[in-house]
């Protein structure tokens, strides 16, 4: 019987084993096709750095090198003689050889052109013959130039042209002469960035630029309002017509033709107002990665394959070999587990207060207090209608909330250890309320939270009601903590000074600040012996000063409470105003001067004579008068 149990066992963990490994193996391929998202992220980002990169890179050293370029041929030319001369044929003459050479060096070199302050163009030497007409209007980059009179690069648009254009200002002295440029055709940059990222590329030119004047491509693609402006190849073209026919220009996006796959990378081209004109496109051929990246993945998966078949085998080994050993000591295993977990249970159930553990701001477990407040029989219902016990929390002033200065309640406990926190609860359309505590501890790794709520309802009314008999009293109570330096002044004590409950904070500094002057160092000596314990009680008169100004007399009597070694704990009291019993006192000590003043007059007669006696009774006479 007991090895047909045995059996039984091996054959769950078997079969649980099995499961637990379909579990993971999905987990696995679920993780590697994460893993092969960040992978192709990664990927991308790096090379879109090293596309930007290249670009910059062409862009500088080709800006770099014509404006050197151009600057040199206005000062070694002496083009502002030829300007002022009005010499276009002489003008021509010297810069047709450079112009030339300049193609020769790079078939891509376009343009070469003069432009006369007042817009007209003065020497196309690339078209000669269509110089002479005024494009200042036509041409945005002129109109900067001849305003700013400043170098300006970018792309532009011309009547006869689409190119990078670098211009530079000519003057003579302080005259200006108008603008020399140069241009250069996309392919130049697309070759080289081309070259330097192993990836083809394109420019495409916003058409809304190009319209107006006549066709700049020999291709007549258009993406999103963008027209294409370089040469491709035919495979190229190939993938471009294979985008969607709403694609615009969406960075990253992958395309899948004659089994391979390809990433786009899109770069904005901006002209010199730093406003996107183009955008520069680049088609990489990701398949080798893709394949690599699978490839990693099929090895995993299949060297988890193999591990578990190892692992398996090995595990049916050694079940056959000791099914005894180990049914009993999976047996006892088990029994102590429940034995333990039983007691653990029982403990909490048993518990005066509702216990609850927290992992990850949701409730692990609970003690059977939780569900019977709670009316829900588990957690799983709890949880479909709340995700926090802390939902359950009533908001009212100076208990806990779901979040207290910006931090969740938990973490507002823990943070302030010293505070009393409460929460207040409804079940039955009545309010509970409830101290919290809340302690951190390490599971498994985990941090995890376990908070008690202990019901304080009925001591929070005995405590209610005592405050109100308090209150309701002459006399006002104040609760000195000695270990936090916190105090607490009831209203009726705040009232006799004039002031409202939230008129003045519960400060120490608020009593020191008011006594009189001539009171404080007898108040605070006779507060100081009784915290030492060389009085029983402390009793004190002093005179506190009222909201309007005048001085209250007070009784103050209180009582120091000690621990068990003596060391004081706090100090509790009530004030009484006296101010009354203090009058009616003075009067009857003027009531008294006046009657032994009246007492003496028979003896004053005997020893003054009648002038002296009758000017000292008028003495006496005003004295009484001035102490009523």
């Amino acid at each position: 019987m007991q090895k047909q149990e045995t059996q039984k066992l091996r054959s769950k963990i078997l079969a649980t084993l099995s499961i637990a490994f379909a579990i993971l193996l999905v987990s696995i391929v679920y993780l590697l096709q994460i893993q092969q998202k960040e992978s192709l992220k990664n990927y991308k980002q790096t090379t879109d750095e090293y596309i930007q990169k290249s670009v910059n890179y062409t862009l500088q050293n080709t800006i770099h090198r014509y404006k050197t370029i151009t600057t040199r041929m206005i000062e070694h030319f002496d083009i502002k003689s030829f300007v002022n001369n009005n010499d276009k044929e002489g003008l021509y003459a010297i810069l047709k050889p450079r112009f030339d050479d300049l193609q020769e060096e790079n078939s891509h070199f376009q343009t070469m052109h003069f432009v006369k302050a007042d817009g007209s163009s003065f020497l196309r030497v690339h078209q000669k013959e269509k110089s002479g007409d005024n494009i200042a209007k036509l041409r945005p980059m002129l109109q900067e130039i001849l305003k700013n009179k400043q170098p300006l690069i970018g792309y532009e648009t011309g009547l006869y042209a689409t190119v990078f254009r670098i211009l530079v200002p000519v003057f003579d002295g302080e005259k200006f002469l108008g603008s020399f440029g140069i241009g250069i055709h996309a392919n130049f940059f697309m070759e080289h960035i081309s070259r330097m990222v192993e990836h083809k590329g394109a420019l495409f030119i916003q058409q809304q630029d190009l319209q107006i004047f006549e066709k700049h491509s020999k291709y007549d693609i258009q993406i999103d309002g963008f027209m294409l402006q370089t040469d491709l190849d035919k495979k190229f073209l190939t993938l471009l017509k294979e985008l969607p026919k709403n694609y615009n220009f969406e960075d990253h996006q992958t395309l899948t033709h004659n089994n391979k796959n390809y990433l786009l990378h899109i770069k904005d081209v901006d002209d010199f107002q730093n406003t996107t004109k183009g955008k520069f496109l680049f088609v990489e051929d990701i398949t080798e990665e893709i394949k690599q990246i699978q490839h990693t993945q099929y090895f995993v998966l299949a060297l988890t394959l193999v591990l578990f078949l190892i692992i398996y085998a090995t595990l049916r080994f050694y079940f056959v070999k000791f099914d005894t050993k180990l049914n009993n000591t999976y047996e006892t295993i088990i029994d102590n587990l429940e034995s333990n977990k039983n007691y653990l249970k029982a403990i909490e159930d048993n518990s005066a207060s509702i216990i609850i553990t927290t992992f990850n701001d949701k409730i692990y477990s609970a003690n059977k207090l939780f569900f019977e407040f709670t009316r829900y029989d588990s957690l799983e219902a709890f949880s479909k209608d709340y995700t926090c016990i802390c939902d359950l929390f009533i908001p009212k002033y100076g208990y806990l909330q779901r979040e207290i200065d910006g931090l969740y309640w938990i973490d507002y406990i823990l943070q302030n250890p010293k505070k009393s926190h409460k929460a207040i609860m409804i079940q039955n359309n009545q309010e509970h309320i409830f101290k919290v505590t809340t302690t951190k501890v390490n599971i498994n790794g985990n941090t995890h939270f376990i908070s008690s709520f202990v019901d304080i309802t009925d001591i929070e009314e005995i405590k209610n009601r005592l405050s109100y008999a308090i209150n309701g009293s002459k006399d006002g109570l104040w609760d000195w903590n000695l270990q936090t330096n916190e105090i607490y002044f009831s209203p009726r004590w705040k009232e006799m000074l004039g002031f409202g409950a939230d008129e003045i904070p519960d400060d120490l500094q608020e009593w020191n600040k008011r006594v009189h002057p001539d009171d404080l160092e007898q108040a605070l000596a006779d507060i100081k012996a009784n915290q030492e314990g060389k009085t029983d009680t402390f009793a004190n008169k002093h005179r506190l000063k009222h909201k309007d100004g005048h001085w209250v007399w007070i009784q103050d009597r209180g009582q120091t409470i000690f621990d068990d070694n003596g060391k004081p704990l706090r100090m509790v009291g009530f004030h009484t105003d006296i101010t009354e019993q203090m009058k009616e006192r003075e009067y009857l000590n003027i009531q008294a001067r006046r009657a032994e003043a009246l007492l003496d007059l028979p003896k004053l007669a005997e020893k003054l004579d009648e002038k002296e006696f009758m000017q000292k009774g008028q003495e006496i006479a005003e004295d009484l008068t001035n102490s009523n």
